[in-house]
């Protein structure tokens, strides 16, 4: 049996320290979804909003994981980064219109693309 990978490159205390900043902010995002209502999830670009930020936290607990484990890993944390901030930016972009039905098109168009 296989064991694990050998670390290459530990991380330094200002990279554990950039992780712990990160893993407490996502935390506080976390804690802050007791206080989403039903009444804000009425409609499918805002559910689906809230289920892309979803998404952008599981690849910025990656990046926390990766981090706090080898250097070496830096590489596939940068893809996960970007893919968080992509996801994020179309999490935003679907209920940034004080319009509902404005989101809900949004919605129905990137329903259309998948």
């Amino acid at each position: 049996m296989q064991t694990a990978n050998p670390i290459v490159r530990a991380p330094s205390k200002e990279l554990l320290k950039a992780a712990a900043t990160l893993n407490d902010a996502v935390r506080h995002l976390l804690s802050a979804r007791e206080h989403i209502s039903d009444s804000m999830l009425r409609y499918e670009s805002s559910h689906d909003a809230l289920n892309l930020t979803y998404v952008a936290i599981r690849h910025i607990e990656a990046i926390i994981n990766l981090a706090r484990n080898d250097v070496a890993l830096a590489h596939p944390s940068m893809s996960l980064a970007r893919s968080a901030m992509e996801v994020s930016i179309r999490a935003q972009w679907l209920v940034d219109d004080n319009k509902v039905f404005a989101r809900e098109q949004r919605w129905i168009a990137l329903a259309k693309e998948e």
